[in-house]
């Protein structure tokens, strides 16, 4: 969808504010789309209101889930100076300045705030309510905070691994607050952009909805590119360790070497840039010896995807090498890394291929 660009914000981020009103102002978009509703949309330009006996519709965890947000928010605004919603204003202010048409592409907030109460289950309610209270107390998150700059949106690869780890604790309450707003915002987007074809939009949403609207709007499935690694002397094959967190595809599993193509990358350009980044070590005597194409689906969009499966020689031992991207390297015979925790593919491209790797053919 060529006529559509996302920007994704960190509402309370200065950065933020800046870099929405820069950019609208700079490409005179002809319609601006915004993470609001209608209510929301309101309330931001009229001074805060209290609480009502009607916000209680949307039952007491949503009322509850609304009070604890509206606090957070203001909190973290108080400590950067930025009033909560900056961003959004800033987008419809812009907007106004270039006379771009404003839409607003979210769900109504008393429907999510309904479905926070019916859907997410008591456990993960007060799963989410011990979280809150004793999380700031731990010393991984006060490390976090320490180091987190609430003045900047955080990088892409931050965010992804914070979602993927609350997603993984709070499933439920990340479907609601983050999916299905996804998917509503993403149709919303394709319906403005289909009956608007001619006109350059721009729609502004939290960071953590940028990377999945994105996807939906433009359907891109990254190819792999994967090899065993072997001792030229040894004949062991090199494995790395994947970390044990639970945001990870099969944490705490042996896996080969290897990770997406890129743009414009061939596969063995790829996989040579893979190899570097996470062990540093040259590889030589490259052979391709499966390409694979199988189906995958994300958010009911359906694709192919391929792998690109190799074998190459290293005359590296395992002081050479430079771990970057998980705790641990080691190298196995292929008997010997049966037996561990593997990760599943890589179990079944040894067993499909044992006799090719062996022999080096």
């Amino acid at each position: 969808m060529k006529n559509v660009k996302i920007i994704g914000s960190s509402h309370v981020a200065r950065e933020s504010v800046n870099e929405i009103r820069k950019d609208i102002l700079l490409e005179k978009p002809d319609i601006v789309c915004v993470e609001l509703d209608k209510n929301r949309f309101v309330s931001l330009f009229q001074k805060q209101r209290k609480l009502r006996i009607g916000d209680l519709k949307v039952g007491g965890f949503g009322a509850l889930f609304m009070i604890v947000g509206r606090w957070l928010q203001k909190k973290l605004g108080d400590q950067v100076g930025i009033m909560p919603g900056a961003d959004m204003k800033t987008a419809v202010l812009a907007a106004r300045e270039v006379k771009a048409k404003i839409y607003l592409i979210d769900i109504p907030i008393q429907k999510t705030l309904f479905k926070l109460s019916k859907e997410v289950p008591l456990w993960e309610k007060l799963k989410l309510v011990f979280y809150i209270i004793f999380s700031p107390l731990s010393l991984k998150n006060r490390k976090l905070t320490k180091h987190f700059d609430l003045n900047k949106v955080p990088a892409q690869k931050v965010i992804d691994q914070i979602i993927s780890e609350m997603r993984l604790r709070f499933p439920k309450l990340f479907k609601v607050l983050l999916d299905d707003r996804n998917v509503y915002m993403a149709n919303q987007l394709k319906k403005i952009s289909k009956d608007n074809p001619d006109d350059n939009i721009i729609a502004v949403v939290g960071a953590g909805h940028e990377k999945d609207i994105n996807f939906m709007l433009n359907p891109k499935i990254h190819n792999v590119a994967k090899t065993f690694i072997k001792n030229s002397k040894t004949g062991e094959f090199l494995f790395l360790y994947r970390d044990n967190k639970p945001s990870l595809n099969h944490p705490d599993t042996w896996a080969n070497v290897g990770g997406g193509i890129k743009k414009g990358e061939t596969p063995l350009q790829a996989l040579k840039r893979e190899v570097d980044h996470e062990i540093g070590v040259k590889i030589y005597d490259i052979k391709l010896i499966e390409k694979r194409i199988y189906a995958v689906e994300k958010f009911g969009i359906r694709g192919k995807k391929t792998a690109y499966v190799y074998i190459a020689k290293t005359d590296a031992s395992l002081k050479d090498i430079i771990v970057m991207e998980g705790p641990a390297a080691k190298f196995w015979a292929l008997d010997q890394v049966l037996k561990q925790k593997l990760y599943p593919r890589t179990r079944e491209m040894i067993l499909k291929h044992r006799k090719k790797l062996e022999s080096g053919k």
